[in-house]
């Protein structure tokens, strides 16, 4: 026979078990809630800078060894040393994104002719879809940029930080290194996420003498009746 002192044990010991047990569900289910705790496989939460159409990034070129810019006589160069910041822009109804170079206020667009293709800035693109690019694989940790209007447009530069323009089945033969392939920088941080978006978005805003195209519009939130041409 246990004495009564050891039965009075046996019930406080039950009682702190079972309150333990409480207490354990009840932090189950905030975690669960939280999304800290989860049945299968752990996602990790998008950062704000995720989720935001408009990004800051940088593109280094293994050829030129430099970055990607517009620079002050409106050419598309790769022949700065810094890491110059581009802005990457999800448009709608697209999986591509542009470019666009804050500093020079341009967006990096296409121009070609039967031979040959060539990238240009362009204030206010007539036509959008020879702006958007999509990021292809290269060789290593390289990937490659091209239009997604046609793939045989590859952005491309020489070891000067000039472009390449001629036919894309002479570029192997005629390089030493590899002008097609690039190393995308996120620029990203906790501070810039909704900065970037709201820079862009002045900036379109302000356009003089021009209609801004559709997808701009949608993406900024841009109401003509509004739309300040100051």
């Amino acid at each position: 026979m246990l004495s009564r002192a050891e039965v009075l044990l046996c019930h406080r010991l039950c009682h702190m078990c079972a309150k333990s047990h409480s207490i354990l569900k009840n932090v189950q289910s905030v975690l669960l809630i939280s999304g800290v705790v989860h049945s299968g496989p752990v996602h990790h939460q998008k950062t704000c800078g995720d989720l935001q159409p408009i990004k800051p990034a940088a593109f280094y070129n293994s050829c030129s060894m430099k970055y990607l810019r517009v620079n002050q006589h409106r050419e598309v160069v790769a022949d700065v040393d810094t890491n110059n910041t581009l802005f990457t822009i999800t448009v709608n109804n697209s999986h591509g994104f542009l470019l666009f170079d804050p500093i020079a206020n341009m967006f990096l667009c296409w121009k070609y002719n039967k031979k040959t293709s060539r990238l240009v800035p362009k204030r206010n693109p007539k036509d959008i879809s020879l702006c958007i690019f999509e990021e292809l694989p290269a060789d290593g940790a390289y990937t490659k940029y091209v239009s997604t209007k046609n793939k045989n447009f590859v952005m491309s530069f020489k070891s000067n930080g000039q472009q390449r323009i001629g036919k894309k089945s002479n570029v192997k033969k005629r390089s030493r290194c590899q002008p097609e392939a690039f190393m995308r920088v996120s620029k990203q941080n906790g501070s810039n996420c909704s900065s970037t978006y709201n820079d862009f978005c002045e900036r379109m805003k302000r356009i003089k003498r021009h209609k801004v195209k559709e997808e701009i519009k949608q993406l900024c939130a841009i109401d003509n009746s509004v739309h300040r041409k100051n």
